[in-house]
């Protein structure tokens, strides 16, 4: 009875140990908030404060703010996300949130309500990030088919030519 009692308690040793880590790391979970914005944009200027309190609220949300206007890989960038979320990105300021997107700014009653919640959507359920894939597409440098990288003979010192 005694041996039984004793392997109980270690079972929920172990299932608290391990809730409590998965616990942990969701605290740390990164919410990733994409901010398309162009300069001289009133809206985007109000989105863009708001942001910034949202960022000090809640430690866990990233603020990645794209101007579109000047930066032409930004601006390709809103396009591939508007295909990738079947999206009109015509109007900015443009802000996605896990698998939500927002377009346009009203005021923190209305558009900032429902960025909150979209955080707090993906910081409880997890969502899918769906523009970190297509960043890393558009930063990785393509090499042309068929290009080496490696070179094909090394002049080092004391040792000559290495092929």
């Amino acid at each position: 009875m005694k041996k039984t009692i004793a392997f109980l308690l270690f079972i929920i040793l172990v299932f608290s140990l391990f809730g409590s880590l998965a616990l942990a790391q969701n605290a740390t979970e990164e919410v990733n908030v994409y901010f398309f914005w162009a300069e001289g944009c009133p809206h985007c200027s109000s989105e863009k404060r708001f942001l910034s309190e949202l960022e000090k609220r809640h430690p866990a949300v990233r603020i990645h703010s794209m101007e579109v206007v000047k930066n032409r890989e930004n601006a390709e960038l809103l396009a591939k996300v508007g295909k990738e979320l079947n999206a009109d990105v015509s109007g900015i300021p443009f802000t996605v949130i896990g698998e939500q997107y927002f377009i346009g700014w009203h005021d923190e009653e209305t558009t900032g309500r429902e960025l909150e919640a979209a955080v707090q959507c993906v910081m409880q359920n997890h969502c899918e990030d769906r523009v970190s894939g297509l960043i890393t597409s558009l930063t990785q440098k393509e090499q042309p088919v068929g290009k080496r990288t490696i070179p094909e003979k090394l002049t080092l010192p004391i040792i000559g030519d290495v092929k």
